[in-house]
């Protein structure tokens, strides 16, 4: 699974301090006005992905236990509903 990491800022931060912490990303994006434009900022920026998480930092202490329980959840239903979509 090929995995893409993306920081969308919203916070009027220069893009370019954010290199100083050296993070492993993919992108960094800017956000929108509203969580709804940044959302989609970021999901264009995107390329050949099956799988979206978005995250806001309101709620920043996320465990990695929800994200991978969040990631194969998609995947076992995402699989279902395909399957349940196809023409007859």
């Amino acid at each position: 699974m090929m995995m893409q990491a993306i920081i969308i800022k919203n916070d009027g931060t220069n893009i370019d301090a954010l290199a100083k912490y050296n993070l492993n990303v993919d992108y960094i994006v800017e956000g929108g006005k509203e969580r709804q434009d940044s959302v989609y900022n970021g999901l264009k920026a995107l390329k050949n992905t099956d799988i979206v998480l978005i995250h806001d930092g309101a709620r920043a202490f996320v465990s990695e236990k929800i994200i991978i329980d969040g990631i194969n959840y998609a995947k076992k239903y995402a699989d279902k509903n395909a399957n349940s979509n196809k023409a007859s």
